[in-house]
C-alpha cells in the first residue's frame, strides 16, 4: 500500500482504504482472485 515498504496480507471478507490519487499492486499466491473496488 503506498507508503509501506512491505507487502501486506488481507484475506477473504478484508479491506484496506487507499488514498485518492495513489496507486498499489496486489500480488496474488495460488488460485484465482477476486478484487472489489468502491470509489466515494
Amino acid at each position: 500500500l503506498p507508503g509501506s515498504g512491505e507487502w501486506q496480507s488481507f484475506g477473504a471478507g478484508q479491506s484496506f482504504n487507499v488514498p485518492g490519487n495513489a496507486s498499489f499492486e496486489i500480488q496474488v499466491e495460488g488460485e484465482p482472485y477476486h478484487y472489489i473496488c468502491h470509489f466515494a
